[in-house]
């Protein structure tokens, strides 16, 4: 049975980009390289800035404290949002992903600065579609023998606690920004979770979340339930069309329709998923085989469907991009502004698996070709999130 704490270790990647061609669209002229990179997670205590057309470290984002959790990009591509933590306590930042500057730091360890409301941040972090708020989970109100888990808002400006939604029990990435269009005319925050955390057998729902009234005005079931009392729903992705979405499970992916109210699509899912990714176009999904990062790196392939979630041919790296004869321990993804490449950070914590440790790398992948092209090293372990601007 998968854990709650092997699915919190999906990686959930974050696609910046407007309509152009898609992966499954071959190239016509070398990739030019424009692309810059920004790689979360690791142990070194910063974010890593690439230039995958050169193989390059370019730059860094830091210091930060030394245990990721959460990242979010504001639905203008300008800013990256994330919680982490050290001995000092957890902290709420900002970057500026043009400057490569950190805007803001919020230190979240005082409940008093939150009008009694702990905020985490280690399950979720959204932006509202206006980018006046900002939508944290896990959180908790009142006492402590009186706790209500749920999502804190605060003010993006100010980061004032302005509403509580609870009792939510909100699954690791399961919190998700959702354009303006024909679900929710001013956007939404799609939220995967459960209201009562105990239920037996479980079952998560995906909820949409109206962004200016903090109300739960829609909610469905997707995945079946489940009798191990684990989450059953792990991931959500929106389309670009502003009407669907896909959603993952422990080893499936739905496509389902949030005007119509139904699943449209389902597919099986490589493994333990380490990322999903979309290309630009909407046309073509990848996900990782992220294995489990302790006993198994995983197959080393990268699934690959249409937006209907029909199979493509998967690509494999388990060869070409193997450390010491084990397939790559493969996290977060992206695809490239221009469609033609996809990102992939691999690699583990410098410490635990089974199967040996993988430095961290950014491995560039023509998606015509489906053939690596480089694996950067990152100088760094435990890479988790791929962000292309």
């Amino acid at each position: 049975m998968v854990t709650r704490e092997q699915v919190f270790g999906i990686c959930i990647a974050v696609l910046i980009g407007g309509s152009v061609p898609g992966c499954h669209e071959a190239s016509t002229s070398p990739h030019t390289g424009s692309d810059t990179v920004l790689v979360t997670g690791g142990e070194a205590r910063h974010l890593t800035v690439v230039a995958p057309g050169t193989g390059q470290l370019v730059g860094s984002v830091g210091p930060l404290p030394q245990f990721q959790d959460m990242f979010a990009r504001s639905p203008d591509s300008a800013t990256l949002y994330l919680t982490a933590f050290d001995a000092a306590g957890r902290v709420l930042l900002a970057v500026d992903v043009h400057s490569l500057s950190i805007l803001w730091r919020e230190s979240l360890a005082d409940p008093a600065r939150f009008q009694g409301t702990s905020v985490a941040g280690d399950y979720g972090v959204a932006v509202s579609p206006d980018e006046q708020r900002l939508f944290v989970a896990s959180a908790r109100r009142g006492a402590p023998a009186d706790t209500s888990p749920g999502i804190a808002v605060l003010d993006a400006m100010s980061r004032d606690l302005i509403g509580f939604i609870g009792p939510l029990w909100v699954e690791p990435g399961g919190l998700a920004t959702m354009r303006p269009g024909p679900a929710a005319t001013q956007g939404a925050i799609l939220v995967v979770g459960r209201r009562q955390r105990e239920a037996q057998p479980s079952q998560d729902w995906l909820f949409v979340l109206d962004p200016r009234t903090l109300a739960l005005v829609d909610s469905a079931t997707i995945a079946q339930p489940g009798l191990g009392g684990g989450p059953t729903l792990a991931g959500v992705f929106p389309a670009r069309d502003g009407r669907t979405v896909y959603l993952t499970s422990v080893d499936s992916m739905y496509r389902f329709d949030l005007v119509a109210k139904e699943v449209l699509a389902r597919t099986s899912l490589p493994g333990l998923s380490g990322g999903i990714t979309i290309s630009p176009d909407g046309r073509t999904i990848y996900a990782t085989d992220g294995g489990d990062s302790f006993n198994s790196p995983g197959s080393g392939k990268i699934a690959v469907f249409d937006a209907d979630l029909n199979p493509q041919p998967p690509i494999d790296l388990g060869t070409s991009a193997a450390v010491n004869g084990q397939p790559p321990s493969m996290q977060g993804a992206a695809v490239s502004s221009d469609g033609r490449m996809l990102y992939v950070a691999a690699g583990t914590p410098s410490r635990g698996p089974l199967y040996g440790p993988q430095p961290a790398r950014l491995l560039v992948v023509d998606c015509s070709t489906r053939r690596l092209l480089r694996a950067i090293p990152l100088n760094d372990w435990a890479p988790a999130g791929v962000y292309v601007y």
